[in-house]
């Protein structure tokens, strides 16, 4: 049996200002065709289905679209809920659409009705494997016996140790989990599960499973072990990011094994640090000009009509940072006491001197006799 492995699509999401639902629903087309392509027999997928608990009408109807065409394609699809998904919203018509091949699992207030395990059956006579699908779990919201601490790894250890006895056998299953495990790599864009370290689960509460389909942090990687891995997101959700995106295909056979396969679609993100004319000019950059990017300056002069410039090589430019304007060295006790002392033309004087060591007289001058004016209600 062919399972994929996926996570994150974040569906909805914007970055900052760019609306991503024309690049989710490339990635969407793509995912079919690999789907349909490779004979995938079951997509899991990991939770942040979308972006937030009430998402717009074109996130929703992307994601119906894409359900269905996956099932089309012969696939299964099991899908837990994530941090950023309504689990009750998700929850609405599970039981029902098990039947046509959509298995949802989300969070419910009682522990025992969280992840019931689901059978998948391959194309071949015979083939089969059990899931255990264990959404984001809330320790907050959900019920919990007395004196349990309420903690993400202590509501998760609960549900797992719950459903392992009706598992034909654990080390031929799939535990699905949308958590952070410790030793992951976290990314920019991913919203915290907790505040402090209570939201961590140890990879030993996952030791026994045939392999551990991961969902939250957006860096595809493994953990702890080679059977314990975050797919990632499918695409970039901010510049810390820049790593290549993919999927997971899990080969079922005696053993598991799996292999990650590059998202052939989406922008990619990148931030460039150069001087202004250089990232103009230079061919080396001409690479990027199809990615988001995030441009830092090393100019210490200021730079007139940058986003502009830039935009004219790169469409996709994001923002632009020029550090030298902004950065000032440490200021001790004694340089506090000292500015206090100088008049205010000397304290502009100083800062010229520090941030456009390029500023020549005249502009120098014009600066100071605007201060002065200023300072002079004229």
């Amino acid at each position: 049996m062919r399972l994929l492995h996926t996570s994150d699509w974040h569906i909805g999401k914007r970055f900052e200002e760019i609306d991503l639902i024309p690049q989710q629903a490339e990635f969407c087309d793509w995912l079919v065709d690999f789907v349909r392509q490779e004979q995938i027999e079951a997509v899991l997928l990991a939770g942040d289905i979308f972006d937030r608990a009430l998402p717009k009408g074109d996130a929703i109807d992307l994601v119906d679209d894409v359900f269905n065409r996956l099932s089309d394609a012969g696939a299964t699809i099991v899908a837990i809920s994530g941090n950023h998904d309504s689990a009750a919203s998700l929850n609405l018509g599970s039981r029902f659409m098990s039947g046509a091949g959509l298995i949802v699992r989300t969070e419910r207030q009682t522990l025992t009705d969280i992840g019931a395990p689901v059978t998948i059956y391959g194309k071949s006579k015979g083939d089969s494997v059990e899931v255990l699908p264990l959404p984001y779990i809330d320790p907050q919201r959900v019920d919990l016996p007395d004196n349990t601490p309420r903690q993400h790894d202590a509501a998760l250890e609960l549900v797992l140790n719950h459903h392992k006895k009706s598992l034909a056998d654990v080390s031929k299953t799939i535990v699905m989990s949308h958590s952070f495990v410790s030793g992951g790599l976290e990314s920019d864009s991913e919203r915290p599960l907790t505040i402090g370290g209570t939201g961590m689960i140890p990879t030993s509460l996952f030791a026994d499973f045939g392999y551990v389909a991961l969902g939250h942090l957006h860096r595809p990687q493994s953990v702890g072990s080679d059977k314990i891995f975050y797919s990632g997101s499918p695409m970039a959700y901010s510049f810390s990011e820049q790593h290549p995106k993919s999927i997971r295909v899990i080969e079922i056979g005696d053993n598991f094994t799996s292999m990650t396969a590059d998202v052939g679609v989406g922008r990619r993100v990148i931030t460039l640090k150069d001087s202004l004319d250089n990232l103009l000019k230079l061919s080396e950059y001409e690479q990027h000009k199809d990615s988001f990017l995030r441009a830092r300056l090393t100019d210490t002069s200021l730079q007139l009509g940058v986003a502009e410039r830039l935009r004219e090589r790169f469409p996709h430019i994001i923002s632009v940072e020029q550090p030298a304007l902004t950065q000032q060295g440490q200021l001790t006790l004694d340089d506090i006491r000292n500015t206090a002392r100088m008049s205010p033309e000397k304290i502009v004087n100083r800062y010229i001197e520090e941030t456009f060591d390029e500023m020549d007289e005249f502009r120098t001058k014009l600066v100071n006799d605007s201060l002065l004016a200023t300072l002079k209600g004229d």
